[in-house]
Parts: structure tokens; sequence; C-alpha cells
């Protein structure tokens, strides 16, 4: 086994569960089969330590029937195996709703097969492409999570996506002020923000903008934010393939941490998400820095765990072995 203590601490700190392995999904696109089994070497291995949950969809739940064996042994030695389960979506409330019923029913019968040996760490929930407005979403979010503590007995994160549009801004606005309104009665659970980073076409990777306007939001009303898609790698960066510029991990989750410490306007946020120069991020014995702005030790450790959560990435290997090529990690992750 690698020696992960090699590592140095902040880079520890400000990594550690970062990453929910989603191989299901493209640009990986794996079957179940290989996905799963990705998943559990990577959860007995020797980067343990940065890895989160399993991304599935809730549909694909059942697929995971014929594994139940495999699971219940890695259950033994290592724990109940973390599930980040996705669900919602539709054009409308009523349609949203329907999903969601679904969802419920496919998550139960989830659980059902494999008890103990697995765990729903969190439910990753599109929203109604209509939103509900303001007087009405708080009260929607709050009776959508007692409607999962009573069917499933579970006590999961929960956090929500919008769909990008020209009511980006407001929308974001909508939410986070929602989401902090209805978190309360749900601590320890996470009650946040989901925000898309990329995905397989150009356009579907969000502005320096319209990112900073939800980390933004997010960090000004306390909301711990989760992302996913297009951050396989730690600085922002052309990327041939889709033809437009990537975000970085390092950008996104940094200049969370480094808005919250610092008290950033929107511009600030900006600036260091467009940064592509990899020396400006900084991890050293005292903590992370970006430039001249510093996050120590204990604030990355706080943050990470309330606020800058985790990301999901079809790769598990891409983001570790970005680390040993920028000389962050002395030794070649074996994965």
């Amino acid at each position: 086994m690698q020696d992960v203590d090699a590592m140095n601490a902040s880079l520890r700190a400000f990594s550690e569960g970062l990453i929910d392995y989603a191989g299901l999904f493209p640009p990986a696109g794996l079957d179940m089969q290989p996905a799963i089994t990705n998943f559990l070497d990577y959860r007995a291995g020797a980067f343990q330590q940065q890895l989160g949950s399993f991304v599935i969809p809730a549909a694909r739940l059942s697929e995971l029937d014929a594994t139940a064996s495999p699971l219940a042994i890695h259950a033994q030695q290592w724990g109940a195996v973390p599930f980040s389960v996705l669900a919602g979506g539709g054009s409308d409330t009523a349609v949203f709703h329907q999903n969601m019923d679904t969802a419920l029913k496919q998550v139960e019968g989830f659980l059902d097969v494999h008890g103990h040996n697995v765990r729903v760490s969190a439910f990753e929930i599109r929203l109604p492409d209509v939103l509900p407005d303001a007087e009405a979403l708080p009260k929607e979010l709050t009776q959508l999570i007692k409607t999962v503590h009573a069917q499933l007995d579970t006590d999961p994160d929960f956090f929500f996506e919008l769909k990008r549009d020209a009511s980006w801004p407001e929308n974001v606005g909508r939410l986070t002020g929602a989401l902090a309104s209805v978190s309360g009665p749900f601590a320890p659970a996470l009650i946040g923000f989901k925000l898309r980073c990329g995905g397989v076409k150009a356009e579907m990777f969000p502005s320096v903008a319209e990112v900073a306007c939800a980390i933004h939001s997010c960090v000004h009303a306390d909301v711990p934010l989760k992302a996913t898609a297009g951050l396989h790698h730690p600085v922002r960066h052309f990327n041939a393939g889709v033809q437009t510029r990537m975000h970085g991990y390092f950008n996104v989750f940094g200049a969370i941490m480094l808005a919250k410490v610092h008290g950033w306007n929107p511009s600030k946020i900006e600036e260091m998400l467009a940064d592509e120069h990899a020396a400006h991020f900084i991890f050293d014995v005292e903590g992370f820095a970006w430039k001249h702005f510093r996050a120590d030790l204990p604030q990355i450790r706080a943050y990470r765990a309330g606020l800058a959560t985790s990301y999901g990435s079809c790769s598990f290997a891409e983001p570790l072995e970005d680390l040993h090529t920028l000389g962050l990690l002395s030794a070649h992750p074996q994965l």
C-alpha cells in the first residue's frame, strides 16, 4: 500500500472525501459491474480517504441485486457501502412528485435487498424546470425531506439542483434562501445546493460568472454546496475534447473556502475561478493559499465538512494522477 502520508496535511484536509465516484456516467460510462467493482477497490485502497460515495440513479439501484454478496463481504470489513442517489427532475411540480415517488420505491427495494450492508448517504435531487415561487419552495423542500425520512427511516444529506437558464441568478438566490430557511430542524444532515460544472458538450459548462453566483449565494447563506461533472482536473484549463475551458476543483472548492474566510464578493470569486496558473494554488504545513489569500487547517476542515462538500467525478484516478503531475503527491497513484 502506498504511503498516503506523503500528501501534506493541508492537501489531505482539502481532499478528504472530496470525490464521489460517478463511473456510470460519461465520459467513462462504465457498466454497473465494473463501476461498483472499481468503487469497492478504491474504498479498500491506499487513497480511500479521498473517496466519498458511489453516485447512482435511483432507477439503476436494482442492477446491484446481483452484487449483494460482494457488497456484504466488503461491508463486513469496511462498513456499509455509501450511495448518493439521483432522483427527481421533470417539467413541472406534478411530474417531479411522480418521479420522486418512483425513486423512493426503488430505494426502498434496494434497502430491502441489501439491508445494513449499504447506506444512502445522500439524495441528489433535480428540481422541476418550473421552480415553485419563493413562498412555496421552502414548504415543498421541507415536505419532501420529511417524506424521505418517513418512508426510508434514514437521515441522508440532500442536495438540490436547478435548471441552468436565463433566470439562473434569481433562481439561485431563491433556492439558497429556501435551503437556509429549512435546514435547521434536519441537522446534522446537510441540506444543500448541487452545482453542475460541466458535461460532454461545451454548452454544458457554466460560465465563471454563473459558478461564482452559486458559490457567493451559498457562502452568504451558509448553504452547503456539492458539485458534479467537469471537475476531473485540479486547475482550470482548456480541454480540446470539448473545445472549452473546464473548471478546476482547486478553483471551485478553494473559492468556496476562501470566499467564506475573507468575505469575497462575486468578482473576487470569479477571479479565482478563472485562474489557470497551478503555481498560484499552494498547499503547505499551515493550510491552503491562493495568491496571498489563505485558509488555515482548522478552517479547511470546518468548511469542507459543512460548506464545500464533494464533487461527482466519473474518474477517481485522474484527479489523483494530476496531483502527482503537479508534484503534490510523491508517488504515482496505483489504482
